[in-house]
């Protein structure tokens, strides 16, 4: 029975070492190519780690070294050789990953006896259902901390969002938290076997609650997640509509602008032919304010972005809302689905606040422009009085909030797609929004 422990615990490392440094680094092509260099190195660890267990030989200071030495080696040819990736990180990782159990190892049986006050090799002899608990626990613990580290590193964990931080790291964390106090419950007992059978009992439950509960906050965050995506399409929709119906309207004023000049050249035509020059200069200024009156469309590279700046426009104009823009980058790095609801909601959101106040106070700035190798979006409104001593979450005051407010969530969302952050500020009676993307 306690051979078979033993060969478990130690083909249970190999496929947790060279998993971990498998699922880092970028694979060959090829399913041979990743397969065999995989088992070859399970394998070799496996054989090394278990020879000395076989064999019944004692284990000496020298002997533990140089099988780490071992180890290490074992997987610093496996990552260098047959797997992908930056050079240095091949190198450094083999023995991070080894390094992170051998820490853990040392840790927990240095708390260990400051706890109990025994030595933590006198509690390994004196119970064999300690040593098996504690390597259990061990094992466990370097597990948990190495898929940490690949889930964060792939960025399929944002500590940013809470829900996600919560599941993923701190529910883990607490589940090894009990797990280490019903290890050390059945060590203060002077591993009475008795009480073992309860501390298990004890651990299952409550990881299995913690579980339960980190799998429902998962679902929570991907219920979420799909009614995001599902009013980001929503909004592309809208705004798509909107931006064709403002291009029409613009047809048609072109249409009329067309019209209304041709009569004018040919009023002014008759007006020089006939030698009554002075109306026919005040014709031209009559023409040259029209001109300036008229809304002229942005026209930048980006042809996305012309459309969701004039449907914003039009919005904007419409409502008496003096809108000025500044374009000096054309987001070509954001696709189109993001930079419709990135531009379209930072302006909905200032132009919903403005058409609430008085026609004077209706101004409104967009910038956006690139800075040390990110793009820089900032969207300003005036304010009759301070907004975030007021709300400073931003928190939707509708009623009926089930859609409402989304807004911001919609601009986190893309923002952290970008490794981005958002910043909210307030300065010479203006509320500031300034968005900032990293480039590729």
């Amino acid at each position: 029975m306690g051979l078979a422990i033993e060969l478990f615990t130690n083909m249970f490392q190999a496929v947790m070492f060279v998993g971990f440094l498998y699922l880092f680094f970028d694979k060959p092509k090829g399913k041979l190519m990743r397969l065999l260099p995989f088992a070859g190195s399970v394998l070799a660890f496996f054989f090394v780690s278990s020879y000395l267990i076989v064999t019944d030989t004692y284990i000496s200071a020298s002997t533990y070294y140089l099988d780490s030495l071992i180890y290490i080696l074992i997987f610093e040819t496996y990552a260098i050789f047959f797997l992908r990736g930056k050079l240095y990180l091949r190198i450094i990782m083999p023995i991070i990953d080894f390094g992170i159990n051998a820490l853990v190892s040392y840790s927990f049986g240095y708390i260990a006896s400051f706890i109990s006050g025994i030595p933590i090799e006198e509690s390994l002899v004196a119970s064999t259902g300690f040593r098996y608990f504690c390597i259990a626990v061990v094992n466990l613990t370097s597990a948990l901390i190495l898929w940490l580290i690949l889930r964060i590193g792939s960025k399929r964990i944002r500590l940013s969002n809470a829900s996600e931080a919560i599941s993923f790291t701190i529910i883990p964390l607490m589940c090894m938290v009990i797990l280490y106090c019903g290890f050390f419950i059945y060590q203060e007992s002077n591993f009475n076997d008795s009480i073992l059978l309860y501390v298990l009992i004890s651990c299952f439950v409550m990881v299995g609650v913690a579980i339960l509960i980190s799998v429902m906050l998962v679902k929570i965050s991907k219920a979420n997640a799909i009614k995001t995506e599902y009013l980001l399409i929503r909004q592309k929709e809208k705004l798509y509509e909107e931006s064709t119906f403002s291009t029409n309207m613009q047809i048609k004023k072109i249409s009329g602008i067309k019209h209304d000049m041709k009569n004018n050249l040919m009023s002014i035509k008759n007006l020089i032919e006939s030698g009554n020059h002075e109306h026919a200069i005040n014709l031209c200024d009559n023409a040259f304010e029209k001109l300036e009156a008229t809304y002229t469309p942005i026209n930048s590279p980006n042809l996305i972005l012309n459309a969701i700046i004039n449907v914003e426009l039009e919005k904007a104009s419409s409502l008496g809302i003096n809108f000025t823009i500044e374009i000096n980058e054309t987001l070509s790095h954001i696709s189109s689905a993001d930079t419709v609801s990135l531009i379209g909601n930072l302006c909905d959101n200032a132009i919903e606040y403005l058409s609430t106040q008085p026609k004077e106070c209706r101004a409104m700035i967009l910038q956006i422009h690139s800075q040390l190798n990110h793009t820089i979006i900032t969207c300003k409104n005036k304010i009759a009085k301070s907004v975030l001593s007021d709300n400073p979450s931003l928190t939707t005051t509708k009623t009926d909030n089930s859609n409402h407010g989304m807004g911001i969530s919609i601009i986190k969302k893309i923002i952290s797609q970008y490794d981005g952050e958002i910043i909210f500020s307030e300065e010479n009676g203006y509320f500031i929004v300034s968005v900032m993307l990293c480039q590729p």
